[in-house]
């Protein structure tokens, strides 16, 4: 028999190296429509959060780098320092208030020295006036507009000290925090120290929750409400127009998505609830259980049923452990499974658990390469903005000569340049800027915030996005699932073309054409699960 060659003309990389489909997280996730649902959900806890530290009692502030001192704290009672320094800031603030006449708060103190800068100010100018024609030199001149930029700069130190007196509020230390231990990731994970990325991933999703939930505990039990109900309906969407994207190279609209999120709102919100649940349950009832060993009369006996059935305890407790390892290794999986298949919280708990444990070190993988490919692509977008940020300045500044009040440039003192790509914030020296300059500076802060607020909307669409991606890739191994089946309400059919994602040629797990959707596809095939 003779041999025959074959020759192969186009390897399917997708197939043969299954993970190279977390490389599409990144065109996914700079999709206008996800961008713009994820810019909508910072701005509405933007927003919300500074309203509650607004009317938040001042007592109540966090203290200058209270989250890095809880971390390193080895003592058993973090609230005695809270409580140490908030009655040290009482004191400085009434020492404050008593040093200034007729004041009765912080802000009073601040019109008063408002009060005395336009006093000395007035002063050096009439004692300018003064002066003779002949004396009236450039040299007198330059004194005078230096003493008055002085005078400015003490107020605004003045100003600034009075500000870190009260405290910061609990919401921008919090994100504050937050925001840095991003950038520690994708810094860290770009040099391959695997040291300081983890330490980054813990401070924010435990040392920053836990200081947040076991110290200040009303606050943010209220702040974490709002944001599970935003994320439930802006997350849901995403992972909504996300899940049919990856599964037919289309597009469904953002009215769309936020009537799928709203009509399964339950089912987003108590996914992740539900594990957390189950702990809290089991951790009350063997708490319930063990209570009766400190009764006098019966404590004795009680210990000793106690310790006959500790057997049941620890597997209490086994249940707890693998309960908290499936939230912690599967929850990303959660959204994207009610956005895939359409069902409730449950079949999310089951689907995102069941993945894990019969396909970890596929999951971890994924989980990596999704980390490491993000914290590249982080790295790209923060450095494309710095560079976009750098170039306005610089032509912005180009032909303006005006000096602040207290001497320094204009636009220095309305927008500084950027220090460098990690630091794109900065503070607008109001007390140096005039009304209707101060007006002007807010209004260009809020269009430069909301430009660096497209990082923060990218990281909250790529997380979406490659979770949504991974569960495809975890269902297709253990279902047999192709990528292509996805739950498609009966209006989902009006869709949209992807810009980003069309394909002009058809892939093994890519339909040729819309019109023919796999059989899961209708909602006739199977009735919707209903929420919790």
């Amino acid at each position: 028999m003779s041999d025959s060659e074959q020759t192969i003309r186009k390897v399917d990389w997708k197939s043969v190296f299954p993970f190279t489909h977390v490389f599409r997280g990144f065109r996914l996730a700079i999709d206008p429509s996800k961008l713009a649902l994820a810019l909508t959900a910072i701005l509405l806890l933007y927003v919300g959060g500074r309203l509650m530290d607004s009317i938040w009692p001042t007592h109540s502030r966090a203290m200058t780098n209270e989250i890095q001192r809880y971390a390193s704290y080895n003592g058993s009672d973090f609230h005695a320092v809270r409580k140490q320094a908030a009655e040290e800031r009482y004191r400085k603030i009434k020492n404050a208030i008593s040093q200034t006449p007729q004041a009765q708060s912080l802000s009073d103190v601040m019109d008063e020295l408002e009060s005395e800068r336009d006093e000395w100010i007035k002063a050096v100018h009439e004692e300018y006036d003064r002066l003779g024609p002949a004396e009236r030199t450039p040299e007198a001149r330059r004194q005078r507009d230096e003493t008055v930029a002085q005078i400015h700069q003490q107020y605004a130190g003045e100003v600034q000290q009075l500000c870190s007196i009260s405290g910061e509020g609990l919401f921008i230390h919090f994100i504050s925090f937050q925001i840095e231990q991003i950038n520690a990731v994708a810094s860290r994970a770009l040099a391959l120290d695997a040291d300081g990325t983890l330490t980054a991933l813990r401070n924010f999703f435990f040392v920053a929750p836990k200081w947040a939930i076991t110290q200040h505990y009303v606050y943010f039990g209220i702040f974490f409400t709002f944001c599970i109900l935003v994320n439930a309906i802006l997350g849901g969407a995403i992972s909504r127009i996300c899940a049919v994207q990856v599964a037919r190279d289309e597009k469904i609209s953002i009215r769309q998505a936020l009537r799928f999120s709203t009509g399964k709102v339950l089912s987003f919100i108590f996914a992740p609830l539900i594990p957390l649940i189950i702990i809290l349950v089991i951790v009350l009832l063997m708490g319930l259980a063990s209570m009766l060993m400190s009764v006098a009369w019966i404590g004795g006996l009680w210990s000793i049923v106690v310790g006959a059935l500790f057997i049941l305890a620890l597997l209490a407790g086994l249940v707890m452990t693998l309960t908290a390892l499936g939230l912690i290794g599967g929850g990303h999986l959660m959204y994207p499974t009610i956005a895939v298949e359409g069902s409730d919280s449950f079949d999310a708990v089951s689907r995102s658990f069941s993945y894990l444990y019969a396909r970890p070190w596929q999951l971890i993988f994924y989980s990596v390469v999704a980390l490491v490919y993000g914290a590249i692509t982080y790295l790209f977008l923060r450095y494309f903005l710095y560079l976009l940020l750098s170039l306005t300045h610089a032509g912005v500044g180009l032909l303006m000569w005006g000096k602040a009040k207290d001497g320094t440039p204009l636009l220095e003192a309305m927008w500084p340049a950027p220090a460098d790509a990690m630091n794109l914030s900065y503070d607008i020296h109001f007390a140096s800027l005039s009304g209707l300059h101060s007006v002007g500076a807010f209004l260009m802060a809020v269009w430069v915030y909301l430009t660096i607020a497209i990082l923060g909307a990218y990281i909250i669409s790529l997380y979406f996005s490659s979770g949504t991606i991974i569960y495809y890739l975890l269902r297709r191994e253990v279902d047999a699932t192709p990528i292509d089946e996805v739950y498609l309400e009966p209006t989902d059919e009006d869709f949209t073309p992807a810009t980003s994602e069309t394909s002009s040629q058809s892939t093994p797990d890519t339909p040729s054409s819309p019109s023919d959707p796999p059989s899961t596809s209708s909602e006739s095939d199977r009735p919707p699960p209903s929420n919790p």
